[in-house]
């Protein structure tokens, strides 16, 4: 790593769990097609970190072997310092604040950068979330490189509202996380994170609340953690295809409700299925009362329907009388 990739860019990790990474090196016009684009996702734990630097050099380097890059979205957040390598690149006209999706599949290049993973787009737009737009780009064999932060995973959401006191409304499905081609963790000291948003503020103004050294702390932590979880995912899914005889030991049910805090034990019982790789059935025992339920209880139940199965959880029905039984 270069001095200046140091000062800037933070510490890169490479979490593919796999021998070899992305097939960009060297790949030239084959790399699209009929075949489905690889995705390489640039992960931290907060803004700052050295996210969109590294994905910008991660550019660069592509396109000394020779691979068609150009540039989608991306967000300097007032870093002078990446002006300079966006510059250097092909960038495709945005409809700000949102990518042009239209623009990028008319100019398909082999490799396309489209930071903020799970951004929300404005309404009217194609598809709800970025990350959205990223997999149409994916699906018609185009690279993608991206930038998200772990507090938008779904299901970690309730933990980070408990360190950060905040509500992340923007989150990405955990399985589009770890069906990732490659996720590099870019890692900063917390510390030096802070001494770096202190100098990059020179007028003194208050660092917002979310940026202390504690949640700063227990965020890097959460990263970590999810990074390591997601190579043992990995080792776990070349374990299954290489013997026949390798079962689950464990089995995770949960209980679907209307109740407000159904979210909340949902996301607790899909971070349970991954530590035990295991697997996880969310079950809706459908009562007689069921269909006197309030129109705002039937949405609630839908949406944790729906946050279940994102968390990839197999969805049961089953009628009965008492839902204890």
């Amino acid at each position: 790593m270069s001095e200046n990739e140091a000062q800037i860019g933070g510490k890169q990790m490479n979490m593919t769990g796999k021998a070899s990474g992305m097939p960009l090196q060297g790949e030239g016009a084959e790399g699209t097609g009929s075949r489905r684009g690889k995705l390489k996702i640039f992960f931290s734990y907060a803004s700052g970190t050295g996210k969109t630097y590294a994905m910008l050099q991660g550019a660069h380097q592509a396109a000394e072997r020779g691979v068609d890059v150009a540039v989608g979205f991306a967000e300097l957040r007032g870093c002078p310092q990446m002006s300079g390598p966006l510059k250097e690149l092909e960038q495709i006209p945005a409809k700000y604040p949102e990518f042009d999706l239209d623009a990028a599949l008319r100019r398909r290049p082999e490799l396309i950068l489209v930071g903020g993973f799970a951004h929300r787009n404005a309404p009217g737009s194609r598809h709800t979330s970025r990350y959205q737009d990223i997999q149409e780009l994916l699906d018609a064999g185009i690279h993608v490189y991206t930038t998200m932060n772990v507090q938008h995973l779904e299901s970690l959401n309730d933990t980070v509202s408990a360190i950060a006191g905040i509500q992340v409304e923007e989150r990405i499905p955990d399985l589009v996380f770890d069906q990732a081609d490659q996720v590099e963790l870019v890692d900063l000291e917390p510390a030096e994170l802070l001494e770096r948003l202190a100098a990059e503020n020179p007028a003194g103004q208050p660092i917002a609340g979310f940026f202390t050294l504690e949640n700063l702390t227990a965020l890097r932590e959460l990263a970590l953690r999810r990074c390591a979880d997601r190579v043992n995912l990995l080792m776990n899914r070349n374990k299954t295809k290489s013997s026949s005889h390798y079962h689950t030991e464990e089995h995770i049910l949960v209980c679907l409700s209307s109740s407000p805090s159904n979210g909340k034990i949902i996301r607790t019982a899909a971070r349970m299925t991954k530590a035990f790789r295991g697997t996880f059935t969310a079950l809706f025992v459908e009562t007689p009362g069921a269909a006197a339920m309030r129109e705002e209880d039937k949405k609630r139940l839908w949406e944790h329907m729906r946050l279940a199965r994102q968390l990839g959880a197999a969805i049961e029905t089953v009628c009965g009388d008492d839902v204890s039984f």
